[in-house]
C-alpha cells in the first residue's frame, strides 16, 4: 500500500553545538509553516544510555505534539468541531484586558498598567483589521497566520497617529507587537488556536526596541528646580523622586503607613507596583522636607495622577520655564536618583538595591552613561593647546 504523505512532518536542525533542534514542517493549503517546539535532542558521546533514553522520551513527545497538529488541521478542514468556539481576535483582547484588570485588583491595584497596554494595542489592532480584509467584518484568531502579523508590523511602521500627527516610533512598534505576542502566546497555551504564528517568525521579521538615550538632571539642576514655582502637588513629587528613585507608580500609591523611623532614620517600606517586590528605602532630610503635612496613616502621601501622560507633560512644561533644555519626564527623576548617586561615588550594587532592581545588569546601564558622561567631560581637553597658541 502507498505511504500517504501528511501535512505536518517532524524534522531537525543540526546546532553548532552538536545538538539538534526539533520543528515541524506544516504544508497546508498551499502554504508553508515552519513551527519551532525549543525541544532539542542531546549529541550522544560514548554509548551513554542515559542520554539515549532522554533523546528517545523528546522524540516520542515532539512526534505526539506532531500527531496532534495534524489531527487539529485535518478537523478543520473537514468541518469538524473541536473543544473550543472560534472567538475574534478583538474579542479575545478585550478578554486579555479583562483578565489583566482582575489580577491587578486581585493585587489590590486600581490601575493596571498592563489592561492599559492591551487597550491601546486592541485599538490599534482594531484600525489595521478594518484595511486588512475590507470584506471581512471581523477576524477570528483561527485566521491570523505568519503573514498577517508581517503585514500588521509592517503597516505600523506607515501608520500616522491622529493626535500627534507623527508616524509611530521604533520602540512604539515593538511594544504593540509585544503586547500582540502575549495574547497570542496566551491562546495557543489555552488551546484556542492549533498553531502559533509567533513561533514561525523569523528574527528579521519582528519589530526592534531601540536605545533610547536616557536624559537626567544634574545636582544644580535638581536645586534649580526647587526654586522654581508650580503645583507643588507635582512638583515635589517629582523632587522626591530625585532623592529617593521611587518610580511615578511607587510614589502616587505612597501612604503615610509606609514612612518609619526607625533609629532616628526615615525609611520607606513598600511594595513595589512593577515588580510586586518588598522595597526598604532609606530617605534623606532633604527627601523628608519635601514630604506635606501628616495625615492619617491610609492617606496618600503624593495623591497625583498616572493617567494620559497628565503628569509627566506637566513636568516637561515646568522643566522648560525653569530654562533647562531637556526632553525629562517624570520617570527622568528615578535616573537622575541613579545616576547622582554613581556621580558621587555610591558603588552599583548599592545603587541597585535602592532602586529595587532585581538584576544589577539593569543598573549597569547607568554606569555605562556616566562613563559616557566622563569621556564627555576628558574631551573638553581636544583642542587646547591651539588655542592657547592662538
Amino acid at each position: 500500500m502507498r505511504k500517504v504523505k501528511g501535512p505536518v512532518t517532524l524534522r531537525c536542525k543540526k546546532l553548532v553545538n552538536g545538538s539538534e533542534s526539533l520543528y515541524l514542517d506544516i504544508y497546508w493549503n498551499g502554504k508553508r509553516h515552519y513551527e519551532f517546539l525549543k525541544m532539542y535532542l542531546n549529541p550522544i558521546s560514548n554509548d551513554s544510555e542515559t542520554t539515549k533514553r532522554l533523546n528517545s522520551n523528546i522524540l516520542k513527545a515532539a512526534k505526539s505534539i506532531a500527531a496532534q497538529r495534524t489531527q487539529e488541521l485535518i478537523l478543520g478542514k473537514a468541518g469538524l468541531t473541536t473543544n473550543h468556539k472560534d472567538i475574534s481576535i478583538d474579542d479575545w483582547m478585550i478578554r486579555c484586558q479583562n483578565d489583566a484588570t482582575e489580577l491587578a485588583r486581585s493585587k489590590h491595584r486600581e490601575n493596571d498598567q498592563n489592561a492599559k497596554s492591551i487597550k491601546q494595542t486592541r485599538a490599534i489592532l482594531h484600525l489595521f483589521c478594518k484595511q486588512y480584509n475590507k470584506q471581512q467584518k471581523v477576524i477570528y484568531l483561527s485566521e491570523i497566520d505568519k503573514d498577517f502579523i508581517i503585514h500588521f508590523c509592517q503597516w505600523m511602521t506607515t501608520f500616522e497617529s491622529s493626535k500627534t500627527k507623527k508616524l509611530l516610533s521604533a520602540n512604539t512598534i515593538h511594544f504593540y507587537f509585544t503586547i500582540l505576542s502575549t495574547a497570542i502566546n496566551k491562546a495557543f497555551k489555552r488551546g484556542l488556536i492549533s498553531m502559533n504564528p509567533i513561533h514561525q517568525l523569523e528574527e528579521k521579521d519582528k519589530p526592534h526596541k531601540v536605545k533610547n538615550k536616557r536624559e537626567y538632571l544634574t545636582l544644580e539642576e535638581v536645586s534649580l528646580l526647587y526654586h522654581q514655582p508650580g503645583n507643588t502637588k507635582i512638583t515635589r513629587a517629582f523632587l522626591f523622586s530625585c532623592l529617593s528613585g521611587l518610580r511615578l507608580s511607587d510614589i502616587a500609591t505612597l501612604k503615610w503607613k509606609h514612612l518609619k523611623c526607625i533609629d532616628k532614620q526615615w525609611i520607606i517600606e513598600k511594595r513595589q507596583i512593577k515588580t510586586q517586590e518588598i522595597l526598604y528605602l532609606p530617605i534623606s532630610q532633604d527627601a523628608y522636607r519635601l514630604l506635606p503635612t501628616r495625615t492619617d496613616d491610609e492617606g496618600l502621601i503624593f495623591p497625583i495622577r498616572t493617567d494620559n501622560g497628565y503628569t509627566s507633560k506637566y513636568i516637561s512644561r515646568w522643566v522648560n520655564q525653569a530654562g533647562i533644555h531637556k526632553h525629562i519626564t517624570f520617570h527622568c527623576a528615578r535616573h537622575t536618583f541613579a545616576t547622582i548617586l554613581l556621580s558621587q561615588g555610591a558603588d552599583l550594587y548599592t545603587t541597585s538595591k535602592l532602586l529595587g532592581h532585581k538584576d544589577i545588569t539593569t543598573t549597569q546601564i547607568y554606569a555605562n552613561v556616566m562613563n559616557n558622561k566622563k569621556k564627555d567631560t576628558m574631551n573638553l581637553f581636544n583642542g587646547i593647546f591651539s588655542r592657547t597658541l592662538r
